[in-house]
C-alpha cells in the first residue's frame, strides 16, 4: 500500500508531538481542517504503524461474532487454559500461583489476546523520559522524547515487527513483545489525544520528521523545538529528584523503573475473560456447528413458543424464522402471507412472562422479599437491575430448582464480537464504546457486590438456595449485561407514559431501526401490546424504533452487532473529559478523580498522595518530636479509634483519606491552613506539625532512611507499594515541569517571541538547508540556552487550566523530593481550583451528552471544554451568582435563566472559545490521523456506500407508511464495523468544517465573562455611589436636627467679663433647640450661662415654641418624613440598636448608614437588608388600630402609630423603640404608654383576657384580648403570632385557648383540623 504523505503526522509520534499539533491549531481551527482533508486523501494505515514499521492488518473474512451460552464459560475456559500450561514441557509448579498475575504465563497470554483484538485500555506513563536517560552523552536524545516507547494501535508486535495476528496463546517466551500500554488516538490517560494545554513552537515544521546525529553519533527523532524545551525542563526536574533528599533515604526506586511502575497493569481479574474470548472464538472457528447448533436453537424457540402461548401470549401475522445476515442467533419475527398493517398489533405478551421491574416487585429469595432492593437498583440503573434479575433466574434454571421463565431463559445467549470485527473496529469510537461496556461491567460487579448483594444476599448466590456458594463475578455481569444490552427493550406504561426496561419474549428478536416506528405498551390488562410502525410486506422482518432518542452507530454496533443503513442523524462520538463527574462523586471518589484529573492533564501530583507514600515509608519517623511531647493523651481521634498525635494524621486505612482531606471535602474546613489547624487539634497536637514561623515556609524535618528491600521487613508489600507510588509521582512531577509551568499564549506572546528570536530562527533554517557550520552549531546551542532562559525569565506564564495553583503545587512537589519538605496533607489550592471547575462542569449537563457530531460539538461538550480550559480569571468571573440549573438541551425547554447564574449555553471569552474549538479540533485531527484505512479503502471493502442507501420510492403508499426493508448494512458484522468506521471519518471531517465556521464567527459572539466583568464593574460603581450617598446621609441620620434658633441680645455681667467683652457691653447669643431637647431645660441652661434673671426663662420658653419666628427660621432643616417602622437590631457589639425607616428612604442606603454607626461588617449588610425588609413587609399587612398625636418636649407634634399586634404586654417596648427612632427622651416612655393604653381602651375596649405567650427559650409576652367576638379574636391572635414570630400554624391552638378563657364553661375539642386531615390523608 502507498505510504503516507510526509505532511501527515503518524500517530506513533503523536504523543511526542503534542506541542507541534498545537502549533497547527494556534492559527485557527481551519488549519486543522486541511490536515483532516489530508488524512482523507493520503492516510493509509497511518494510525497503526509500530515503531519498527510493521502494519496492523485486518481479517475481513474471519469470524465476526460468536455466542456465549453460559456465564460459567469463563470459569471453564480458565481451567482449560491452566491445564494447557501445566501440560507444557518444563512446567514448574511454582509458576501456577502467579498464573493470572503480572508476569504469569496466563497474564502474558491475556495481554497478547487483548492487544491482538484492540481490547486493552491501559494508561501509560507521562510523555517524558526518566532522568536515567538524560546523561551528558544522551541528553539531547532524551530531550527529543523517544517516540518508540509510545506505540500506536492495538496490535501486539513481535520482535521481528510482524503482527502476532493469530492470537493462539502459544508461549513463545518473548516477553518483550508485550505492550502494556496500548495507545490510540482516543487516549486512555491524556484526555483523548490533544486536550493538553501546550506551548507552541512557531518555526518548526509541525508535521515534519527528520533524523539528526547527536553528539555521540546516535540517531534520534527530532520532533520540535518546543518538545525539546519541555524535555530539558523535565530532565532538570528529574535530576533534582534523583539527587534530592527523598531519593537519599532510599524511598525512590531507580529512575529507570519509573516508567514501568507508571504504566497501568492489566488486573488479574481481567485475565479470565480475555482467555475466554480467545478460547470461545477458537472453538467456534474450529467447529462452527458445535458452537452454533441450529437444531438446538430451533428446539429452544419451539419450547418457548409453547410456554408463551400456554401462558396467554399471542402472535398475530408473524412467526419466528431464520433471517439471513442477522447477527446473534439469526432468529427474527417475519411477517406471514398478507403482511402486517401499520398500527396493527402483532404481539401480545403478558407482563408476567417478562423479566422486568413489574415482575420483580414481589420477588422473594430464600423466603425473604428482595423486590424492594431490586426496585431501587432498577431506578438508579435499569440495565444493572435487569442483569441482576437475569443472573438470579438463569442460575436458578440451570443450577437450582428451576425458574418459571425457564423456556425463555434457555434462548438467551450473550453475543460477543470476534477478532475480525474487533480489528476492523480498532481505533474507532466503537472500540471505545466496547471497552467502556467491559469497564462498566467491572464497576457494576464491584458496586452491586457492595450494595444489593449485601442487602439481599440470596439474589447474588452463584448456586441459588445454597449458603456459601459465592456471589456473582464480574465475568457473570459481563455475560448478563451483554444479554441485556442486546435483547432488552423499553416498554411504555399506558397509565403514566413512563417507560421501563424489560426482557420480553419474542419482542427481543425485533431489531432496532430509527425509522421503523412502532411501540410496545403495557396496557391496562397487564399485557404488553406491540404494534407495527408501518406496513410490513409478507416475508419481511419486523423492526421497531427501540430508542426514541436514537443511538450512534458505535452503540448500535456494540449492542446489536449491526449498523442501520442510510443517514443517522444522531450519530456522534462521545468524548471523556476529566472533572465531568467529580462534583456528583462520593467523598472518597472525589480524591480518586482529582488524582486522575491531575495526571491526565500533566499537572503536579497531589500533596496528600505524596504524604501517603512518605508516611507509609516512615520518612518522618514519629513526626514533630516537640509537638509529640506535648500532645493530648485523650484526643478526639483516639476516642474514635484512629490513634493520636502525628500517627493519626495518616490516611485512615489503605486508600483512605487523610484527616485534612475529610475536613475539607465535608465542608468542615475551607482552606488548607484551617484544615491543618483543625486536624492538629483533632489528633491532640498543640499546633500543626512541621509548621514554621512563616506558614509558606514549613520547617525541614529530619528524614529517616527507608529499609532496603533485602533487609528484614524491607520487602513488605506496603513499603513496595509506597515506593512505586512515589516513583509514579516523581515521573508526574517531571511531566508537570515539562508541560505545566511555562506556557506561552497562542497569539500575543508568540508574536512577541517571533520578533525577539528572529535571528535565532534564521540560523536554524540555515542549518537545515546545510548552510550551518561548526560555528552555526555552537550558535544554535547558545540560542537554545538564550531561548530557554527567555522563557523561564518571564516570557511565559503558568498553565491557564491550572493557573498559579498549578505552579504552587509544582513547587510543593519539588520541595518534597529535593529537600524533604512535608507536602500538604489535605486539598491543596490546585485541588480546590479543580473542584470549582468541576462544579461549573456539572452545570454543563451530564457527561453522556459530551458528543461531537457532524454539526460540531454538542452544547454540553462545548460548555465542558470551555470550563476545562478556563483560567482563574474566567472561573472567578463565572462564580458568585446563584446556583446554575442543569441545562436542558431540548428545543422546547423554557429559556428562562437565573439572573447572574453561569449560563452553560454561552461562551466564556474570545480566547477561551478559540482555545476550546482548537482543542476539540486537535482531538478530531488526532483521531482522523489514527485510522488504519482511508475512506476509499473502506468503500472498496464494502462495495457500496452505506450512506447512499435510500428507502424505496413506495416508502409511503398514500398516507400509509411502509416498514423499511433494509434493516442492516450488508456483509455481516465485520463490514458493519467498516461501515461505522467510514461514517465516523465523515462525521469527524464534517465536525472539523463546522468548528472552522464556528471559529470564524467567534468575534461576533457575546461572552459571559465579559458580561460578568462589565456587570461587576457596574456593581462596584453602584456600590461606591451607594457608599458615597450613605456617607452624606450619615450626618443627617446621626445628628439631631435643629428645631429652633433664638437670637438674644445679652448685657455682659461683671462675672465672666473679659478684656474683649467688658462688663456692661452688649452681644448676641443664640438659644438652640434640637431634636430630643426639652425647651424649658434649654431656656434654663441659656439663662444660667448668661446670668439672666429667672423671670427671663418663661419669655425664652415662649419664644422657642412652635409657630414662633425662631421655629420658622429652622423649619427647612427640621422636617423629617413620616416614620414607617422602628426595627430593633442586636448589633455585633452586643448593644441594642433601632433602625428607623421613613417614607421615601432607600433601605440599602439606610442599612449602610446603620452598619457604619454600629460597625457591622460589609458581608452582613445584605442579610440585614433582607431581614429588615421582611419585617417591613409583615408590618405593612397589619392594620393600624391607633394613631395618637404626641407633643414631645422639644415642641414637635408627632404621631404614634400602633398596628395590630403592637398593643399587647410589650407595648412599653414598642413605645421605647418609637422614642429612640423619633429622638424623644426615654423618660417619656411611661407617660406615652399610659396615654396609648387609655386610647386603646376607648377605641377597642378594655382588656378581657391576658396571659403570657411565647416560643420556647424566648421572653413570654402577655397577649391582651379586648373583644369577645371570635372573628376579632382570630384577627388579634394571628397578628400577635406574626408580630412575635410564632408562626401561623400556632393560631388555631391559641384561638381555642383564648375562647376557652373568655367562656370558661365551653367544651373544648383541642385538635388541629388541618393536621388531622394530613394524618388521615397519610393513612
Amino acid at each position: 500500500r502507498p505510504q503516507t504523505s510526509a505532511r501527515c503526522v503518524p500517530a506513533v509520534s503523536m504523543r511526542a508531538r503534542r506541542g507541534a499539533m498545537r502549533r497547527v491549531s494556534s492559527t485557527s481551527a481551519s488549519a486543522l481542517v486541511a490536515v483532516a482533508l489530508c488524512v482523507a486523501t493520503c492516510a493509509a494505515r497511518v494510525g497503526f504503524v509500530a515503531a519498527d514499521g510493521a502494519s496492523w492488518s485486518e481479517d475481513l473474512d474471519g469470524l465476526d461474532e460468536y455466542l456465549l451460552d453460559s456465564p460459567r464459560l469463563t470459569e471453564k475456559f480458565l481451567q482449560e487454559a491452566m491445564r494447557e500450561e501445566r501440560e507444557k514441557p518444563g512446567f514448574n509448579i511454582s509458576d501456577q500461583a502467579k498464573f493470572i498475575f503480572p508476569g504469569g504465563k496466563l497474564h502474558d497470554r491475556a495481554m497478547r489476546i487483548g492487544a491482538d483484538r484492540g481490547m486493552l485500555r491501559l494508561g501509560g506513563p507521562p510523555p517524558v523520559e526518566p532522568p536515567a536517560l538524560a546523561g551528558e552523552a544522551g541528553a539531547k536524545g532524551a530531550a527529543a522524547l523517544s517516540a518508540s516507547r509510545f506505540r500506536a494501535g492495538n496490535a501486539t508486535l513481535g520482535e521481528d515487527g510482524e503482527d502476532d495476528a493469530e492470537g493462539t496463546g502459544e508461549d513463545e517466551d518473548e516477553d518483550d513483545d508485550l505492550i502494556p500500554h496500548v495507545a490510540n488516538a482516543w487516549g486512555s490517560d491524556d484526555v483523548l489525544g490533544g486536550l493538553f494545554v501546550h506551548e507552541d513552537d512557531d518555526d518548526d515544521d509541525a508535521n515534519a520528521t527528520s533524523a539528526e546525529e547527536s553528539g555521540d553519533g546516535s540517531v534520534f527523532s527530532s520532533v520540535s523545538r518546543s518538545a525539546s524545551r519541555r524535555a530539558r525542563r523535565a530532565a532538570r526536574m528529574g535530576e533534582a529528584i534523583v539527587t534530592g533528599a527523598v531519593a537519599g533515604t532510599g524511598a525512590l526506586l531507580p529512575a529507570r523503573e519509573w516508567a514501568e511502575h507508571a504504566t497501568e497493569k492489566l488486573g488479574a481479574l481481567e485475565v479470565p475473560w480475555l482467555l475466554a474470548t480467545e478460547l470461545a472464538e477458537a472453538k467456534a472457528r474450529a467447529d462452527p456447528e458445535a458452537m452454533r447448533n441450529e437444531t438446538a436453537i430451533d428446539e429452544a424457540y419451539a419450547a418457548m413458543q409453547t410456554w408463551f402461548e400456554d401462558k396467554g401470549g399471542a402472535m398475530h401475522g408473524v412467526r419466528v424464522r431464520r433471517v439471513p445476515g442477522k447477527p446473534g442467533d439469526g432468529r427474527g419475527l417475519v411477517a406471514d402471507d398478507g403482511g402486517v398493517e401499520g398500527g396493527a398489533r402483532y404481539l401480545r405478551v403478558p407482563a408476567s412472562l417478562t423479566l422486568s421491574p413489574v415482575t420483580a416487585r414481589n420477588m422473594r429469595s430464600n423466603s425473604h422479599s428482595v423486590g424492594e432492593h431490586l426496585k431501587k437498583l432498577y431506578v438508579s440503573d435499569p440495565e444493572r437491575g435487569l442483569a441482576v434479575f437475569l443472573l438470579h433466574e438463569w442460575l436458578k434454571e440451570h443450577m437450582g430448582e428451576g425458574s418459571k421463565w425457564g423456556p425463555y431463559l434457555r434462548t438467551l445467549r450473550s453475543p460477543a464480537l470476534g477478532r475480525a470485527t474487533l480489528r476492523a473496529m480498532a481505533g474507532t469510537y466503537a472500540a471505545e464504546v466496547h471497552a467502556e461496556y467491559r469497564a462498566d461491567a467491572t464497576r457494576a460487579a464491584d458496586e452491586i457486590q457492595m450494595g444489593i448483594c449485601i442487602q439481599a444476599s440470596g439474589l447474588c448466590a452463584r448456586k441459588p438456595g445454597e449458603t456459601g456458594s459465592g456471589t456473582h463475578t464480574r465475568d457473570d455481569f459481563r455475560w448478563a449485561l451483554g444479554v441485556v444490552r442486546a435483547r432488552a427493550v423499553w416498554v411504555k406504561k399506558r397509565t403514566t407514559g413512563d417507560a421501563f426496561l424489560a426482557l420480553v419474549p419474542f419482542l427481543d428478536l425485533v431489531p432496532h431501526h430509527p425509522r421503523a416506528g412502532g411501540e410496545a405498551v403495557l396496557e391496562l390488562d397487564s399485557a404488553i401490546s406491540v404494534t407495527a410502525g408501518g406496513f410490513v410486506r409478507a416475508g419481511a422482518e419486523m423492526a421497531i424504533a427501540r430508542e426514541a432518542r436514537g443511538v450512534t452507530d458505535a452503540e448500535s454496533l456494540c449492542r446489536w452487532h449491526h449498523v442501520t443503513p442510510g443517514r443517522n442523524d444522531v450519530n456522534g462520538v462521545r468524548l471523556k473529559l476529566p472533572g465531568a463527574d467529580v462534583t456528583a462523586a462520593a467523598v472518597h471518589m472525589k480524591v480518586v478523580l482529582l488524582k486522575q484529573w491531575r495526571k491526565e492533564m500533566a499537572m503536579p501530583p497531589r500533596g496528600s498522595d505524596l504524604w501517603r507514600g512518605a508516611v507509609a515509608l516512615g520518612l518522618y519517623g514519629d513526626g514533630d518530636e516537640e509537638l509529640e511531647a506535648m500532645k493530648t493523651q485523650n484526643s478526639q481521634s483516639a476516642r474514635v479509634g484512629r490513634g493520636d498525635g502525628f500517627a493519626a494524621l495518616a490516611p485512615n486505612g489503605e486508600g483512605g483519606l487523610t484527616v485534612e482531606e475529610e475536613l475539607m471535602l465535608t465542608g468542615q474546613a475551607a482552606t488548607p491552613f484551617e484544615a491543618a489547624s483543625v486536624a492538629a487539634k483533632f489528633v491532640g497536637l498543640p499546633s500543626v506539625p512541621f509548621a514554621g514561623t512563616d506558614t509558606r515556609a514549613p520547617k525541614k524535618p529530619m528524614l529517616y532512611a527507608v529499609p532496603d528491600a533485602d533487609e528484614p521487613g524491607g520487602d513488605a508489600p506496603e513499603l513496595d507499594n509506597a515506593r512505586k507510588e512515589l516513583a509514579r509521582a516523581a515521573l508526574q512531577t517531571q511531566a508537570a515541569a515539562a508541560f505545566g509551568e511555562y506556557v506561552v499564549d497562542d497569539d500575543d506572546e508568540d508574536d512577541r517571541r517571533d520578533d525577539e528570536m528572529a535571528d535565532g530562527r534564521s540560523r536554524r533554517r540555515r542549518r537545515r538547508t546545510g548552510e550551518s557550520s561548526e560555528r552555526g552549531e555552537e550558535e544554535e546551542e547558545v540560542f537554545d540556552e538564550e531561548e530557554e532562559a527567555l522563557v523561564e525569565a518571564g516570557d511565559a506564564k503558568p498553565r491557564s487550566d491550572g493557573g498559579d495553583a498549578a505552579a504552587e503545587a509544582l513547587r510543593d512537589a519539588r520541595a518534597f523530593f529535593e529537600s524533604g519538605v512535608p507536602p500538604p496533607r489535605g486539598l491543596d489550592n490546585l485541588d480546590l481550583f479543580l473542584l470549582r471547575k468541576g462544579r461549573l462542569m456539572a452545570a454543563c449537563g451530564p457527561s453522556r451528552e459530551y458528543m461531537l457530531r457532524a454539526d460540531g460539538p454538542s452544547p454540553a461538550l462545548m460548555c465542558a471544554t470551555r470550563v476545562l480550559l478556563a483560567n482563574e480569571t474566567e472561573v472567578s468571573a463565572l462564580e458568585g451568582g446563584p446556583e446554575a440549573p442543569t441545562p436542558s438541551w431540548n428545543d422546547d425547554a423554557p429559556t428562562e435563566k437565573l439572573e447572574g447564574a453561569f449560563d452553560a449555553a454561552l461562551p466564556l471569552s474570545a480566547a477561551n472559545e478559540r482555545a476550546a474549538l482548537r482543542r476539540l479540533a486537535t482531538t478530531a485531527t488526532n483521531v482522523l490521523l489514527s485510522y488504519a484505512t482511508t475512506e476509499r479503502e473502506d468503500l472498496d471493502i464494502l462495495g457500496y456506500d452505506p450512506d447512499d442507501v435510500v428507502e424505496e420510492e413506495d416508502a409511503f403508499d398514500g398516507d400509509i407508511k411502509n416498514m423499511p426493508r433494509a434493516l442492516r448494512t450488508e456483509g455481516g458484522v465485520v463490514r458493519a464495523a467498516v461501515a461505522a468506521r467510514l461514517r465516523e471519518k465523515r462525521l469527524l471531517k464534517a465536525a472539523m468544517f463546522a468548528m472552522s465556521r464556528l471559529e470564524a464567527e467567534v468575534d461576533a459572539l457575546a461572552f459571559q465573562v465579559d458580561e460578568r466583568a462589565a456587570a461587576k464593574r457596574d456593581a462596584e460603581a453602584a456600590l461606591a455611589a451607594r457608599k458615597a450617598r450613605a456617607a452624606e446621609l450619615a450626618t443627617r441620620y446621626n445628628t439631631p436636627l435643629v428645631l429652633a434658633t433664638l437670637d438674644v441680645e445679652v448685657v455682659q455681667s461683671d462675672m465672666g467679663a473679659t478684656e474683649e467683652r467688658p462688663a456692661g457691653s452688649r452681644f448676641t447669643a443664640s438659644a438652640v433647640v434640637r431634636e430630643g431637647d426639652d425647651i424649658e431645660q434649654v431656656a434654663r441652661a441659656f439663662a444660667e450661662e448668661h446670668l439672666l434673671d429667672a423671670s427671663a426663662i418663661p419669655t425664652l420658653v415662649a419664644a422657642l415654641q412652635p409657630g414662633t419666628p425662631s421655629r420658622l427660621e429652622s423649619r427647612a432643616d427640621a422636617a423629617r418624613t413620616k416614620l414607617v417602622a422602628a426595627v430593633p437590631v442586636v448589633v455585633p457589639s452586643g448593644a441594642y440598636g433601632v433602625l428607623a425607616v421613613r417614607e421615601g428612604d432607600d433601605l440599602q442606603d439606610i442599612a449602610r448608614v446603620f452598619a457604619g454607626l454600629h460597625e457591622i461588617p460589609e458581608a452582613f449588610i445584605e442579610s440585614l437588608v433582607a431581614d429588615v425588609n421582611a419585617t417591613l413587609v409583615t408590618r405593612a399587612r397589619l392594620p393600624v388600630i391607633l394613631t395618637m398625636p404626641v407633643t414631645v418636649p422639644d415642641g414637635r407634634s408627632l404621631a404614634l402609630e400602633v398596628r395590630e399586634g403592637d398593643q399587647h404586654g410589650d407595648l412599653p417596648r414598642f413605645v421605647e423603640r418609637w422614642c429612640i427612632a423619633e429622638r424623644v427622651p426615654r423618660s417619656t416612655v411611661a407617660q406615652v404608654t399610659a396615654a396609648a393604653r387609655a386610647r386603646l381602651d376607648e377605641t377597642l375596649g378594655t382588656v378581657k383576657v391576658s396571659f403570657p405567650l411565647g416560643a420556647a427559650g424566648r421572653l413570654a409576652v402577655f397577649m391582651e384580648i379586648r373583644s369577645t367576638d371570635p372573628e376579632r379574636v382570630t384577627e388579634t391572635v394571628r397578628a400577635f403570632c406574626e408580630t412575635h414570630d410564632l408562626g401561623v400554624e400556632a393560631v388555631p391552638g391559641v384561638v381555642r385557648n383564648v375562647l376557652s378563657r373568655l367562656d370558661p364553661g365551653a367544651v373544648v375539642v383541642d385538635v388541629d383540623p388541618e393536621r388531622e386531615a394530613e394524618t388521615n390523608k397519610g393513612n
